[in-house]
């Protein structure tokens, strides 16, 4: 589950590849795998899948390949499993962030569409079930986050006037931000969950380099265009 970006299964079905462009320095990204796993006779140990990196710093410079990473399953016996026990804190927040994503798309379909009351329920439901995950509770900041977009985007289609006067596109920018892992403008009153200090100011910096020469240019377009207003 690669969100936003495109992933390419193999021809065997054994192996899938995904590609990320245009990452700043320091910035991460998350990848959910939803793997069949194979029936085992007796509880033993074995190797499910192996992971590695292929990265370059442009599209002219040599690619470099980092150390294979594996992970092992380990199967139990019926006796070794408790009911009770929870998943991995920090798998339970991407399957929140999926779920969430999902929750979004849909709902922007189905007030796009006029059917508000149905993009409510999808909210709703969503954000009953981000509450009540692990990873809310243990205060995941992805997932409190993530509850705190969902909870605005409810308000959102709350009417179609405010869908149409900004709301939408509020939603729409959640939406790639939580599909893509990648938040690139982050309002003051909010915390970016998917930028670090380094990736951060590498943003930063690059928001510097507009020229003089480019300022002027839109101080004039917008001087064309009230004139273009006044004319007609």
């Amino acid at each position: 589950m690669s969100g936003r970006y495109p992933a390419v299964v193999g021809s065997t079905s054994q192996s899938v590849s995904i590609s990320f462009m245009n990452l700043f320095c320091g910035e991460t990204r998350d990848v959910l795998l939803d793997l069949n796993v194979p029936g085992v006779s007796v509880a033993s140990s074995y190797p499910l899948f192996v992971a590695h990196v292929t990265c370059s710093a442009d599209e002219t410079s040599e690619p470099t390949s980092s150390v294979q990473a594996f992970c092992d399953i380990l199967r139990m016996n019926d006796c070794e499993n408790n009911p009770s026990q929870q998943r991995n804190i920090l798998i339970d927040s991407q399957i929140m962030r999926v779920n969430g994503t999902s929750s979004l798309q849909r709902a922007l379909a189905s007030a796009d569409n006029g059917d508000f009351e149905t993009a409510k329920q999808i909210l709703r439901t969503c954000i009953y079930e981000t509450s009540a995950s692990a990873s809310n509770t243990a205060c995941i900041p992805l997932v409190q986050s993530l509850l705190a977009e969902l909870e605005s985007a409810l308000e959102n289609v709350s009417s179609r006037s405010t869908y149409h006067h900004g709301g939408r596109a509020t939603m729409s920018d959640t939406y790639m931000c939580y599909s893509a892992n990648r938040q690139v403008y982050t309002s003051p009153k909010k915390t970016s969950v998917f930028q670090t200090k380094k990736s951060g100011q590498s943003q930063a910096m690059s928001a510097t380099y507009k020229s003089p020469a480019h300022e002027e240019y839109d101080t004039n377009s917008t001087e064309m265009r009230k004139k273009q207003s006044e004319k007609y």
